[in-house]
């Protein structure tokens, strides 16, 4: 699907830029985002949360996570609550808590490229805090590099690596795979 764009003389090739920019940047051009929306059927999507509880689910929850440059080896069922997020049958978003008796880690937050900026993040966060709430979680915490104003308007604030219980230190998270710098963020479900 082409189209002119008003005020420029060449044509944009819609799905070329958004693969390569996601849908978030169609809004900096100079033509109707609610057109191009409805044309991709963007505003219909309705999400089903599943928990991923057997292997082929687990390999496409990771493999959306690879694309989004997140980590996903040292996933599995022992100790995790992983939340695959459906648009009919494929997986476009994904979610996970790592539980640590009454401590959570959360990861693996991701939306697959040319669905962002539809606030699923923020949907996909309220759902697994709900979740921790169930649970009887009594704080959760997280590692960011690049999520850190995200994650403070959903109520998440900063605290010292050294502060975290240390059975949620000892995770795969903060000993090996996120890098010292990230921000270091928790929730406290118990005010």
């Amino acid at each position: 699907m082409k189209t002119k764009c008003r005020d420029h003389l060449h044509y944009l090739d819609f799905g070329t830029w958004i693969l390569e920019f996601g849908i978030w940047n169609l809004e900096l051009l100079p033509f109707n985002l609610h057109y191009v929306r409805s044309k991709l059927n963007l505003n219909a999507m309705e999400l089903t949360p599943k928990i991923i509880q057997d292997s082929k689910s687990l390999d496409a929850f990771r493999s959306l996570l690879k694309s989004s440059r997140l980590p996903a080896d040292d996933l599995d069922f022992a100790n995790h609550l992983l939340i695959g997020f459906y648009d009919g049958t494929e997986p476009v978003a994904t979610g996970g808590l790592e539980l640590y008796g009454p401590y959570a880690l959360l990861r693996s937050l991701s939306v697959k490229m040319g669905i962002r900026g539809q606030s699923l993040g923020s949907s996909i966060t309220d759902h697994l805090i709900t979740e921790a709430r169930k649970k009887k979680i009594k704080a959760i915490y997280l590692l960011t590099e690049t999520a850190r104003i995200f994650f403070m308007k959903k109520g998440f604030r900063d605290i010292d690596r050294n502060a975290v219980p240390d059975e949620v230190k000892a995770s795969s998270e903060f000993s090996t795979v996120c890098p010292t710098t990230a921000s270091c963020m928790y929730l406290d479900l118990n005010p």
